[in-house]
């Protein structure tokens, strides 16, 4: 690899990370367990900040593709390339309610309501397979490998339980464990040693 490429890879997932909390902290949206009329309020009198946030997520989804591929590339692990994939797609896949929903405003079909949920679900459920993915490469040291096996369970555990309106502490704990995960892993690819896949 080149030089410069552990770094690249390491800004390209602070990238990731700081887009995604923009996008998350500009714009709270009810629980989907909230009264539809409530809902489709909120909606309406925030599409503008709404849209915005979903192109900063959409964003952010492309940046993830870059480095998880630059990630791969540094792993020699062909698996996390195609798992970080799913992971990116279906993120980007979660948008498509809440774009369609902010269109919709006051005429909200709860169908869409419902596919917020199962969205969300799908997206942590392929965050668990790269987690898994990532335990098992053996050029990651073992102090971010653990974590990646707690964090598979946490997110394993979120997915399953988001099919269903259930609410529970994994919906903070579960998204935070995958933003902390990308931000050691940019870290450890940003102080990768130039020709050698390991960090000391």
């Amino acid at each position: 690899m080149g030089v410069s490429k552990p770094r690249h890879v390491g800004w390209l997932g602070f990238g990731f990370a700081i887009l995604l909390f923009l996008s998350s902290a500009m714009v709270s949206a009810p629980r989907s367990d909230a009264p539809l009329g409530e809902i489709g309020a909120f909606y309406a009198a925030n599409q503008t900040i709404i849209l915005i946030a979903q192109a900063l997520g959409l964003v952010a989804a492309v940046i993830l593709v870059l480095f998880i591929f630059g990630l791969s590339e540094l792993l020699s692990d062909t698996r996390v390339k195609i798992t970080g994939m799913l992971v990116a797609a279906a993120a980007a896949l979660t948008s498509v309610p809440l774009i369609v929903m902010t269109f919709q405003g006051s005429d909200l079909s709860p169908t869409m309501v419902s596919l917020t949920d199962i969205t969300d679900a799908v997206l942590f459920l392929a965050i668990a397979v790269l987690f898994a993915v990532l335990a098992t490469n053996s050029r990651i040291p073992m102090w971010i490998r653990g974590p990646c096996v707690v964090g598979a369970g946490l997110t394993l555990v979120r997915g399953y339980l988001g099919f269903g309106p259930v609410f529970t502490t994994l919906d903070v704990i579960a998204p935070l464990s995958f933003v902390v995960i990308v931000l050691v892993l940019a870290g450890w690819a940003f102080r990768a040693s130039p020709g050698s896949h390991r960090v000391v």
